[in-house]
């Protein structure tokens, strides 16, 4: 993937979304250079049984939890949570995909720490409420 923003000249700041199928985490490192020089936030899908072993994905969050501000954002594109992940609560956010989510994945908004603004970003996301049966999040405010 950075071969391919590379060939196409494509820079700055970007939002990409991720579902392989279980090599989200090897293609989010292999895009380390891209977001360490630029603002890059994603959206990967993230399944604990993808690891081998399967410990590997808690070092996977931890690792993430450097870097980026993690939400989890349930299923795209019906998000039915929307919540942020606290670097001190992986290991039970872990746990909770694994015990309760029905297919053992969610999606995870990874938003970088260095972005500018991050706390006014982070306020608006955590005043932010899903809707049920809706494919959008609303503001209490609306």
């Amino acid at each position: 993937m950075l071969d391919y923003l590379e060939s196409h000249q494509i820079t700055g700041s970007l939002l990409i979304k991720i579902d392989t199928e279980g090599l989200d985490a090897l293609i989010v490192d292999s895009l380390r250079p891209r977001w360490e020089k630029d603002i890059v936030s994603f959206v990967i899908e993230f399944n604990p049984l993808h690891f081998s072993p399967y410990e590997r994905g808690r070092e996977f969050l931890r690792k993430l939890a450097t870097d980026f501000v993690l939400y989890d954002i349930y299923y795209c594109p019906n998000p039915s949570r929307f919540r942020q992940i606290d670097e001190t609560g992986l290991d039970e956010f872990y746990d909770g995909v694994c015990k309760t989510r029905p297919h053992f994945y969610t999606d995870i908004l990874l938003i970088p720490k260095r972005l500018p603004g991050l706390e006014e970003v982070i306020a608006r996301l955590n005043k932010l409420n899903a809707v049920a049966g809706h494919y959008f999040l609303v503001s209490p405010s609306v």
